[in-house]
């Protein structure tokens, strides 16, 4: 299965929260970007980061 590659403002969207609390999130470790893209900059996560985040954090979460 091929990995969705998503930037920080469309994982911020799908987590429900802002921009700035992703960037804070990563320097704390909580949630570190899959890779950033060296030309531009961009950070990228994965749909599987997503759903791995949410099931440690509400233990159970499933996939929509």
């Amino acid at each position: 299965m091929e990995e969705i590659y998503l930037r920080s403002g469309e994982t911020a969207k799908r987590l429900g929260i802002n921009e700035k609390t992703l960037r804070n999130w990563e320097k704390s470790g909580k949630l570190l970007p899959h890779h950033t893209d060296d030309k531009n900059g961009y950070k990228y996560y994965t749909e599987n980061q997503i759903y791995d985040f949410l099931e440690g954090y509400y233990g159970d979460y499933k996939k929509a």
